[in-house]
Order: structure tokens, then C-alpha cells, then sequence
């Protein structure tokens, strides 16, 4: 039985100290098994307070009964110290919901770890846009959480749009919960960092909820990015889908490791996970774990993976017309990008598409037709 707790600052004071007796997660771990987090140096960094802003118009935000049962149950689940320091964080920004768009900025000082913690609430039949950004200094690694409430009815996208520079690294955590007939579109767009690990759970408490989680990973030059997603079904006839492509390139690594879990609780789900990665290179890597592990009978779960280079065909049809090898590729590795990013709104997905195509660009071998602003 979990325990009931009176604020968030009850649920951050337990995790502090359960984060206070774990170490870094191990090699032996499935999760980690691909990701070495010892080349953060994270036990030798000082830990540092951010600058965090919210933009954007909404209803004020404060902690809500609902929001604290879920933080209590995530509490119970505390299964590695990142996650746990940043549950304790006492960083925390609340953020409503309630029509239009709001942009969580973070910004850290240069060679420091920080831990902060956002929550995000939208209540029953409210709908907005949040987007989180990190403005990193030189050589910091951010540790964030990313807690997410959506009540009935309600509907929340959130971005993450990652670090802008490229010598910061950052470790995440989502963590959403969705009730009845609510929905919840998260995408992440991992470039700009050279070293990411991330992990996406989001748990569909409530009948006829729906969870839609899309990433793209673009890794070049000493990049490392590991992405997990959880999509965890309780409630009746809810709906998930997960998409993540990558696109590595000169000796970038992706790992994505995906699970679609179904209690017995919850009959008629409806699950897709899929995941596609395109090499670009001789020694780029990229590595697929997909996983099902189902309670019950009645439901329609499936997944896919694919990893491989350029195809010949695709690419012989491209210089057929004209069209020279290394804009060809660049050419193929766009519309892979772009076949996640056009799912997102209208508003955001020529610009996140640009952001990836752009680090595309920047690749030994490739070229992009025209200019990509």
C-alpha cells in the first residue's frame, strides 16, 4: 500500500533519501546495458540551481489531490538514482495547462549537474501545447523529470525539444498518467546533446485513454542517445502508439528499448510499438529492443523494427534522376525524419523537422537539397 503523503515536499524528502543510498545504474542492468553512464562524471560534478521560465499564458498551477496520488505511486517506483534525485529535487516548476502553448526553458551554468523537476496538470477537459527546452551551458549534464497529470477528458502535447548545444547531456524522465477518454501526445527530438538517455512511461489509468509517444534521434560525431518507452495499460479499451526512428551517422550510437505492458485489467487494448533506424555510415550503430508482456487475452497488441542502411534501389531511383549520391541520402534521411515529425501540430513540425534535417546536414557523406534554415 503506498503511503499517503500530505505535499510534494513529503514525496521529495523519501526520495532524497532513497536517492542518497543508490549508486549509478549498472551494466548489468537491461536498461543500461547499452549506456555507460560513468562518462557523465557525474559523481565528480557540483551540483548547481538552474534558471528555469515558464512562458506563455494559463491558469495558475499549485499542487492538486490528483497530481500527489500519482506522484505517490511513481514513488513507489523509484528504480534508479537519476530518477530519484529528481523526484527530490527541490527545483520543481508547476505548469497548467488550459488552451495554448507553454515553453519550459531551463538553463544551467557551464560544467555542472542540475536536478529539476516539472510538473505538468491538466484538468478534466482542458487542452494545451507544453514544450521544454534546455539551454545547457558548456559541459553540463541535466538531470530532469518530467511528471505529467491528464484528467478526464483533457488533452496535453508536450515537446521536448532537447539541448541546443552539443557539448550538454541530459538524463529524462517522463513519467504520465492519462484518465477516462483523455489523451496524451508526447515527442522528443534528441540532436543536440551529444550523450542522452531518456525514458517515456506512460500509464492509461482510465478507460478509453490514449497515449501517442514519437522521437527522433539524429546521432553523429561522439553522440550516444538511449530511448525507452513504456506504455503501460490498466484502464479498458485504451490505445497506445509508439514511433521512434533514428538516423546515426559517421560513429553515432542510438538504443531504443521499448515495452508495451497490459495488466489483466485491461481488456480491448490496443497497442503498437515501432521503431526504425537508418545507418548512414559503416561504423554508426543503432540498437532495437522491442517487448510485449501481456495480462490478458483480449486485446490487439503488435511491434516493429527495421535497422539498415541506405537502400540501393532508393537510392539508384534518386541519382536516375539527377539527383547527386550525398544529396540523395540527405534526401532519404529527411523523409525518414520527417514521417514522426509530421504527426506533431502544424505550429511545430516544420521547425523540429529543420532542427534534425540541419544536424543531417552537418554529416560526413550527406547533403540536403537547397538551404535548410
Amino acid at each position: 500500500m503506498v503511503k499517503e503523503y500530505t505535499s510534494l515536499q513529503d514525496i521529495a524528502r523519501v526520495a532524497r533519501e532513497k536517492a542518497s543510498g543508490m549508486g549509478l545504474p549498472a551494466r548489468s542492468e537491461e536498461e543500461w546495458r547499452r549506456t555507460d553512464v560513468t562518462v557523465l562524471d557525474w559523481e565528480r560534478r557540483a551540483d548547481a540551481g538552474v534558471r528555469v521560465l515558464v512562458e506563455g499564458d494559463g491558469p495558475g498551477a499549485g499542487e492538486s489531490p490528483a497530481v500527489l496520488a500519482m506522484l505517490e505511486r511513481l514513488s513507489g517506483r523509484l528504480d534508479n538514482v537519476f530518477l530519484a534525485r529528481a523526484l527530490g529535487s527541490e527545483e520543481v516548476v508547476w505548469v497548467r495547462t488550459g488552451g495554448g502553448e507553454r515553453v519550459v526553458r531551463i538553463r544551467q551554468g557551464e560544467r555542472v549537474r542540475s536536478d529539476v523537476h516539472v510538473v505538468v496538470e491538466a484538468r478534466p477537459g482542458e487542452q494545451g501545447v507544453v514544450r521544454l527546452v534546455h539551454e545547457g551551458g558548456r559541459g553540463s549534464v541535466l538531470n530532469v523529470l518530467v511528471s505529467v497529470w491528464v484528467g478526464e477528458g483533457a488533452r496535453v502535447v508536450l515537446v521536448d525539444e532537447g539541448a541546443r548545444r552539443a557539448d550538454a547531456a541530459r538524463v529524462v524522465h517522463v513519467w504520465g498518467e492519462v484518465e477516462r477518454g483523455a489523451v496524451l501526445e508526447h515527442a522528443s527530438l534528441v540532436t543536440g546533446s551529444w550523450f542522452t538517455k531518456q525514458r517515456v512511461h506512460v500509464r492509461l489509468a482510465g478507460e478509453g485513454a490514449e497515449a501517442f509517444l514519437r522521437g527522433v534521434m539524429v546521432a553523429g560525431r561522439g553522440d550516444h542517445y538511449d530511448a525507452r518507452t513504456v506504455q503501460e495499460h490498466v484502464g479498458p479499451q485504451t490505445r497506445s502508439l509508439a514511433q521512434y526512428h533514428a538516423v546515426a551517422g559517421e560513429d553515432g550510437r542510438t538504443v531504443y528499448q521499448g515495452l508495451i505492458e497490459v495488466a489483466g485489467s485491461a481488456r480491448g487494448t490496443d497497442a503498437y510499438l515501432s521503431n526504425k533506424n537508418l545507418l548512414l555510415s559503416e561504423e554508426a550503430a543503432s540498437y532495437s529492443i522491442p517487448t510485449l508482456s501481456i495480462g490478458t487475452d483480449d486485446v490487439r497488441c503488435s511491434h516493429g523494427s527495421t535497422t539498415g542502411h541506405v537502400r540501393e534501389e532508393e537510392l539508384f531511383y534518386l541519382r536516375s534522376r539527377g539527383i547527386p549520391e550525398e544529396e540523395a541520402v540527405g534526401l532519404l534521411a529527411a523523409a525518414h525524419i520527417r514521417a514522426v515529425t509530421d504527426h506533431l501540430p502544424s505550429s511545430l513540425a516544420e521547425r523540429v523537422a529543420r532542427r534534425a534535417e540541419r544536424k543531417v546536414k552537418r554529416m560526413k557523406g550527406v547533403a540536403l537539397r537547397g538551404e535548410v534554415a
